[in-house]
């Protein structure tokens, strides 16, 4: 028997098919509905032909193992529970090299070539989705066969070759090749829950669970981690619940989706693969939402934001979050509208020299009508702002202009380490009209410095970069 099926629910259905009393008396007493199917999911079998064998609404249980190279589309209500030790794997093991020199080949690698993304310098494949894992840890992607050596690899996409410059002998070597494991489709109502899902090889922006249009998931106790994109990518009304999303190549979380809900995760070391930040890595980035919630999440030592609306968000809510030793800033509000950051903890982020007013624990940009308030702000002697409003041109406004106006900090706590970082308000764009109009309020804020730094100019009001 390849897989086993529980079957309560036909034998409710045939128990209830005989005629009872209350049918013969016309009784209008209410019958409980039979269970859903559970549908049991041996390590081998193919996911998505067993999910086609069943009606929507079913309940799949992921058996404990690894489940290598599936990819799956849920129907509407299904329900996808792991076992403990439940793994879903995108990469290929490899148990076969070729020793070339002080190189190792691995042959007949057909897969990928898709790239999406911007690297920072000096590693020019971020933006390609596969990954070679040497023990379960990702190698760094070189941009040419010359370059191999210890601790890299290259793909030769044009001849199905990987070059790797660590002796495999006595280790686990993968590939990863498939770019996502859950496909949502327009999807509604599914829930997955207790899956580690792991080694896929979605490019930037691309998902593990890639949930664009679904509607109404419940994603939650899962872990996601050494997929080469995103982990997460939310739709309308998702709840990503206790989860951790740690160690993918690009970021934790993203998405478009309205009426989200992102609560209690941890959300760390994302974007291993060194994307650039500034065109999106990171922890959590929001794009276009209406009314998403991130709440009591712990977002630490992402390589780039730790929480980012960016384009449009309104009606955002970030509350009792504890956002900390990110590589950019802690809570971002970009090019947004209305939101309330309150009751978080934003501490250590940016933990470098800043430029203007970026690389604060909380940062307002382009951005009207936020409330900041009972947060506890910690700035790194090491570098790092506080909290910061800052304007710049940006265009392309849904709900008014992209105006950095209307924002109130208040009651925060704000402790700076060391001698360096701001709080303030700033802008390079129509300084006259921004000075003139915008109305950007700090008060009841109390200020924390050492006594050796009590002459140094925490604030700022500027009209130019520092």
């Amino acid at each position: 028997m390849t897989r086993k099926l529980w079957l309560l629910a036909l034998l409710t259905a045939l128990l209830s098919s005989s005629v009872g009393a209350a049918d013969r008396f016309g009784s209008d007493l209410e019958q409980e509905s039979p269970p859903p199917f559970q549908v049991y999911i041996f390590p081998g079998d193919p996911i998505q032909s067993v999910i086609e064998e069943y009606p929507p609404g079913t309940t799949f249980i992921i058996g404990h193992g690894i489940h290598r190279r599936q990819t799956f589309t849920p129907r509407d209500g299904d329900i996808f529970i792991g076992e403990s030790g439940a793994i879903l794997n995108g990469a290929n093991l490899i148990t076969e090299f070729v020793e070339f020199g002080d190189m190792w080949i691995i042959e007949g690698q057909t897969q990928g070539g898709w790239a999406s993304g911007e690297c920072v310098p000096g590693f020019p494949r971020c933006g390609y989705g596969e990954d070679l894992f040497l023990d379960d840890v990702p190698l760094q992607h070189v941009g040419s066969r010359s370059e191999v050596g210890p601790g890299t690899w290259y793909f030769d996409y044009d001849n199905d070759r990987v070059f790797m410059g660590d002796d495999p002998t006595g280790r686990k070597v993968e590939v990863s090749a498939s770019y996502s494991a859950i496909i949502a489709e327009g999807a509604r109502d599914v829930v997955i829950r207790n899956l580690t899902i792991e080694k896929y090889a979605g490019p930037g922006q691309l998902g593990a669970i890639r949930g664009n249009d679904s509607v109404n998931w419940l994603v939650e106790y899962n872990t996601l981690r050494l997929n080469h994109g995103v982990g997460i990518v939310i739709g309308d009304g998702m709840i990503v619940r206790r989860n951790l999303v740690t160690r993918n190549g690009q970021m934790g979380v993203s998405g478009m989706g309205n009426n989200a809900l992102i609560e209690e995760n941890e959300i760390s070391f994302n974007n291993y693969a060194s994307f650039d930040p500034g065109w999106e890595a990171g922890g959590v980035k929001l794009v276009d939402t209406a009314g998403v919630i991130a709440r009591r999440n712990y977002v630490h030592h992402n390589r780039g934001p730790g929480l980012w609306t960016d384009w449009n968000n309104i009606n955002v809510l970030f509350e009792d979050n504890i956002v900390v030793h990110n590589r950019g800033p802690g809570i971002f509000h970009e090019v947004s509208f209305d939101a309330i950051i309150r009751r978080n903890h934003a501490m250590f982020n940016s933990p470098l020299p800043a430029a203007w007013f970026y690389g604060a624990q909380i940062l307002v940009s382009s951005s009207r009508n936020t409330q900041i308030y009972d947060n506890h702000v910690v700035v790194s002697d090491e570098g790092g702002n506080a909290i910061t409003v800052l304007q710049q041109r940006r265009d392309g406004g849904r709900y008014a202009e992209f105006f950095a106006t209307n924002n109130v900090i208040s009651n925060n706590s704000i402790v700076f380490m060391g001698n360096m970082g701001k709080n303030g308000v700033g802008t390079d764009w129509d300084v006259e009209r921004f000075w003139r109009e915008a109305v950007n309020t700090f008060e009841n804020n109390v200020y924390y410095l050492r006594p050796e730094y009590l002459n140094v100019d925490f604030w700022a009001y500027e009209n130019a970069r520092l």
